[in-house]
């Protein structure tokens, strides 16, 4: 579960929880993916990751293979959004958000579904 630190993310790690899932929380800030953990019962693994990073999508799932043993489910939720006026925002801030929002979703779901097709099981949402 990516962006797992607060909000719908939170709402769906607990989720997912409820219907029998042991949960991989990930999240720029290990701050508030522990919180969440605290709340959850099934053991979740917390996994700290910058999605904004090129590498940071393999990297995650490199640990949740490694700390699972395989990956059933993926939910993409990382997002970021500015919230500023048009003429404010510069390059920088719209690649990151295109790495975050675009990439990172894409570089997960490449790193993921070998595994999933391996074991003729996954979901991606």
């Amino acid at each position: 579960m990516t962006g797992a630190s607060r909000g719908i993310g939170a709402a769906a790690a607990r989720a997912l929880e409820r219907a029998g899932a042991r949960v991989a929380l990930s999240a720029r800030s290990s701050q508030g993916l522990e919180a969440v953990a605290a709340t959850l019962e099934n053991d979740p693994i917390v996994l700290p990751a910058d999605l904004s990073d090129v590498n940071g999508p393999a990297e995650l799932a490199r640990a949740a293979i490694e700390k699972f043993g395989h990956v059933d489910v993926l939910v993409n939720n990382a997002a970021m959004a500015a919230r500023l006026d048009t003429v404010d925002t510069d390059a920088a801030l719209i690649d990151k958000m295109l790495a975050v929002n675009v990439r990172a979703p894409l570089l997960l779901i490449a790193a993921l579904v070998p595994s999933m097709a391996a074991r003729g099981r996954g979901s991606i949402n």
